[in-house]
């Protein structure tokens, strides 16, 4: 009998040690650390990442064009990555202040629904497409 006492009163001692450990100055001496940061939460929420992956997609797509027949042929292109996909029509292309664009229509099919979009591709300065404007009609 004296063997369990024992027992008991050394994890009685040691669940009253382990509980001692945390109450300790509380939590009022921990400190703010600045160096402890997460990255779970996207810079900007309202960003729909389905649609930037479609848009990138769709300006490859119209940098690509033959502009002898952009104008009267719709295309279709795809996203794999996000299993989008549509058919751009209305290309025309123009140029101002020596940039070239390229205006387009295009559906996009997505598991979102089906939507109508315009949009500019243009020639950068360092002579890589990006997308102007693309936005839902």
């Amino acid at each position: 009998m004296s063997r369990i006492f024992q027992r008991l009163f050394l994890i009685f001692i040691a669940a009253l040690a382990l509980s001692s450990c945390g109450t300790m100055g509380g939590l009022s001496k921990v400190d703010n650390d600045p160096a402890l940061v997460t990255g779970s939460v996207p810079a900007n929420p309202n960003v729909n990442t389905a649609e930037v992956s479609d848009a990138n997609t769709i300006r490859n797509a119209i940098s690509a064009v033959d502009m002898s027949k952009a104008s009267s042929v719709p295309f279709g292109w795809a996203n794999r990555e996000t299993g989008s996909a549509g058919t751009i029509s209305k290309v025309s292309e123009t140029s101002k202040d020596g940039a070239v664009c390229r205006n387009f229509e295009t559906s996009r099919e997505s598991y979102e629904g089906v939507a109508l979009f315009h949009g500019a591709a243009c020639i950068g300065a360092d002579g890589q497409w990006f997308m102007q404007e693309f936005a839902q009609i």
